[in-house]
């Protein structure tokens, strides 16, 4: 059964401007993972938030995609963890929405 997830991203367009929130809307039956998610978000020709604003590619590290690494980690609803081991069925909440955002040491 798909349903619409709202995945708010933390963003900064550089290191001296300020951080802001971009919320994304993505419906699938939420077995992928918050890396997936990702991967698809920035594979689209054209990224659009939730309020129809074009959005250029969320940045964030990866490598295995396999939870061995440890490159994709993130706070996920201001919880540490791989953005490779967590589905997004699993993150959201009830209303279906997810926060993304670095980790606490790590600039935006």
């Amino acid at each position: 059964m798909s349903r619409t997830f709202r995945i708010t991203v933390k963003r900064q367009a550089s290191a001296s401007d300020k951080p802001y929130l971009q919320m994304f809307a993505y419906s699938c039956d939420g077995k992928i993972t918050v890396a997936d998610f990702l991967r698809e978000l920035n594979s689209q020709d054209r990224i659009v938030d939730i309020e129809g604003h074009e959005a250029s590619p969320v940045v964030w590290e990866c490598a295995c995609f396999q939870k061995k690494c440890g490159a994709c980690a993130m706070r996920i609803n201001r919880h540490p963890v791989l953005a490779c081991s967590v589905f997004l069925k699993d993150a959201a909440n009830n209303r279906g929405e997810i926060l993304l955002e670095p980790l606490g040491k790590f600039p935006v």
